[in-house]
């Protein structure tokens, strides 16, 4: 069942006007042109508390973080609680709240003034999140969209536009890319002139799963990239080799990634880093070896990313907003590479705005989004 109809878009003066007053009864309000902070603790027992934005079946937020979150079935592992919720599917919204004790919200953008930061763990919302945030990211709230954060780049630069315009704290990322074990190839090799990479990542498909390891080298490896290309018989299902062309910020030499999307566990991945003079570093993401693997080792790390961006705001964001347009457009020119060039090489530079990646599954949600937003 979907959300009941969905109440015209607050203009930008009575947004301001709702947020900030929300923000003085707090304290939080900064000096015109400063940032606002939305949490400020008071005491070491105050909890974050957390929007979930698009939380019914099928999102991240419903089957992986809530449960961490609001301590559900699961041990608290965050600062952090879910206090309110809202998803397109009404019904589903209902279940979310029931099941994780938090208030459902009936419009989209109505939980602004009652939250401190907002967490979007939908992937069907990557052809409507520029809807779907906008409220939140123009009023400042930090804000947290699942992977692979948009289905064009026209919907990308649209979002990062709204962060810039709220001066948002943003977040978009694989949960691979704050394992401690990417962190340690990372600081490995920071100091070194990178010659090439290979890496692999098990995957289900490209879109929801494949885009882990993609994004699992990119954390590692800063370099700009020029293009990317996607070889496979079919994007649903490895195996498949993603080639990502780099150019060194240090002397304008072109290398390449190597990314083999393989089947096997959910969560394994490994990635092999080539420097100059010879050298290799290398390291694996190899978990799932007991029942708590998961929770700790990946969904964890990343959810306190999460909480530390939140309560410090853009200081503590893990990466600037140009790196998550560089991540989700590498992602694009990649599946456009194998949706429409039989796997040639696609440049960063000459990927169309316009042109939107294929979704897997999720046509009521996606119908859904369509209905509510107009789309």
């Amino acid at each position: 069942m979907e959300s009941s109809g969905h109440k015209s878009p607050m203009n930008r003066r009575e947004l301001l006007k709702k947020t900030m007053a929300a923000g003085a009864l707090a304290g939080t309000v900064a000096e015109a042109g400063a940032e606002t902070i939305w949490f400020k603790r008071t005491s070491p027992n105050d909890l974050i508390t957390i929007g979930a934005l698009s939380c019914g079946a099928g999102t991240h937020t419903q089957s992986l973080w809530a449960p961490l979150i609001n301590a559900v079935g699961k041990t608290r592992t965050t600062g952090m609680v879910i206090t309110h919720c809202w998803d397109v599917l009404a019904d589903q919204n209902e279940e979310f709240a029931k099941k994780f004790r938090c208030t459902p919200v009936k419009n989209f953008d109505d939980m602004l003034g009652k939250v401190d930061g907002i967490l979007n763990g939908d992937y069907y919302s990557i052809m409507c999140n520029h809807k779907l945030n906008e409220p939140y990211l123009e009023a400042g709230i930090p804000t947290f969209i699942n992977r692979p954060f948009a289905n064009s780049m026209r919907i990308t630069k649209e979002i990062l536009g709204q962060a810039r315009k709220g001066d948002a704290p943003l977040m978009s990322t694989s949960s691979f890319e704050f394992t401690r074990d990417v962190q340690v190839i990372k600081n490995q090799v920071k100091d070194w002139k990178i010659t090439g990479y290979v890496a692999d990542n098990s995957m289900s498909d490209y879109s929801t799963h494949g885009v882990h390891g993609l994004w699992m080298c990119l954390k590692v490896i800063d370099d700009p990239v020029v293009s990317a290309a996607y070889i496979t018989p079919d994007w649903k299902k490895p195996n498949g080799l993603v080639v990502v062309e780099h150019k060194s910020k240090e002397d304008g030499s072109l290398y390449y990634g190597a990314l083999q999307e393989i089947p096997g566990g959910l969560t394994n991945a490994f990635i092999k880093v080539y420097t100059e003079g010879a050298r290799f570093f290398e390291q694996w993401l190899w978990w799932e070896k007991g029942p708590h693997d998961r929770d700790f080792a990946m969904w964890t790390p990343m959810l306190l990313y999460f909480q530390l961006m939140v309560e410090n705001g853009k200081a503590e964001m893990p990466e600037p907003y140009e790196d998550i347009e560089r991540k989700t457009a590498t992602y694009l020119a990649a599946f456009k590479s194998h949706l429409d060039d039989g796997g040639k090489p696609v440049k960063l530079a000459d990927l169309d705005d316009e042109w939107n990646g294929a979704i897997n599954g999720g046509e009521e949600k996606i119908a859904a989004y369509k209905k509510y937003f107009g789309l």
